[in-house]
């Protein structure tokens, strides 16, 4: 299995867990490659991972450890060829594994490039946009791996687009593996904070620093809620024009304080998908820049589009507040989201077999 399982957030970290637990309690053997780029400088990385970064690297290490390979950087492949020759079946995903500024730098690891006569899966992965616009020699080298995959399935409606009209190859959409084990087993997770519970509040979880005219409604709107806030984003400097994350929550305390919330606002697309999970009432505020094919895409299939909000100067803060208060109906949602998931177990299990 390959995925973003280092990359220091809530959604990247809990998507891997998901996608071991459910393999691993369908019975099957499952391996985590531990694929990195080899770092710049030894100790500022084991530093910013084992100190500034420690609830991930904590987490990773009790969660992982018993499934991953021995760490492997990009510029061996020859290690990473001898490695893969152990496995029957590779499962690429889930997350932006194809999104071009993320995985460009790794070649086309991420489109398993280095594997050869094995089942090669696709579960979930998602291009973060809605648009393809790499050059085209790299585009066409894509469409040819991509042909070597025994069974693609994206976690967006608009992959499915980009697949066929980009690659020349058909795939199917399926759920974030976030989604495909129980909620006892976040709510088992959450309950090894050793943070003090709290309640009636807002959870907030935002990603990017806003504008003095967008933090000004959204304290209006938590005025008007009546209601205390808990911000649960991650703090983080920028150090040469890069973004880095500071000392994180723990993902028990994160998943603790979302399920114990009143509300939630965010940008997240997992943190929404938590929403779903804990049944919580929440809004999503749109990002362009981050992307929001993945957040329009779960939220139209639930029929929840309406609690998707640009926060813009046109932005209403009495909607807001109206759609916050809104009560969802969240049997109708799982009904939706129960069928999907059924789909995606068994997606994944056909294509296991292959």
């Amino acid at each position: 299995m390959l995925t973003f399982h280092n990359k220091n957030n809530f959604g990247a970290v809990l998507q891997t867990y998901a996608t071991i637990r459910h393999l691993q309690k369908s019975n099957y053997n499952v391996t985590l490659i531990d694929l990195i780029r080899k770092p710049n400088n030894w100790l500022v990385s084991i530093i910013y991972e084992r100190l500034v970064n420690y609830n991930f690297w904590r987490f990773r290490d009790e969660h992982f450890r018993h499934c991953i390979t021995e760490r492997i950087y990009t510029d061996d492949i020859d290690k990473l060829r001898l490695v893969s020759k152990e496995f029957d079946s590779f499962i690429i995903g889930s997350d932006q594994v194809w999104r071009k500024e993320f995985t460009r730098k790794f070649g086309y690891l991420f489109f398993l490039d280095f594997i050869e006569n094995k089942n090669k899966i696709s579960y979930a992965s998602s291009f973060g946009l809605s648009v393809w616009n790499d050059d085209l020699a790299r585009t066409q080298k894509i469409e040819e791996l991509l042909k070597d995959f025994d069974a693609i399935s994206v976690r967006e409606s608009s992959g499915i687009n980009i697949c066929k009209d980009s690659f020349n190859v058909d795939a199917l959409k399926v759920v974030d593996p976030t989604l495909l084990i129980p909620l006892e087993d976040y709510v088992e997770l959450a309950s090894k904070s050793k943070i003090k519970s709290q309640s009636n509040y807002i959870a907030k979880f935002l990603l990017d620093k806003y504008s003095p005219e967008q933090t000004t409604i959204l304290s209006e709107l938590f005025l008007r809620m009546g209601k205390k806030t808990k911000d649960l984003s991650i703090p983080r400097v920028s150090v040469k024009n890069v973004s880095l994350e500071m000392f994180p929550n723990s993902i028990e305390h994160w998943l603790k304080s979302l399920r114990d919330s009143d509300y939630i606002v965010t940008e997240s697309f997992h943190c929404v998908i938590f929403a779903l999970i804990f049944r919580k009432n929440f809004i999503c505020i749109l990002n362009d820049v981050r992307g929001t094919a993945r957040i329009e895409s779960i939220l139209n299939q639930v029929d929840l589009s309406h609690l998707m909000i640009r926060l813009n100067s046109s932005v209403s803060v009495s909607d807001m507040e109206h759609k916050l208060r809104l009560n969802i109906d969240y049997d109708k949602v799982w009904s939706i989201l129960d069928k999907e998931i059924r789909f995606s177990k068994n997606y994944l299990k056909e294509a296991l077999i292959n």
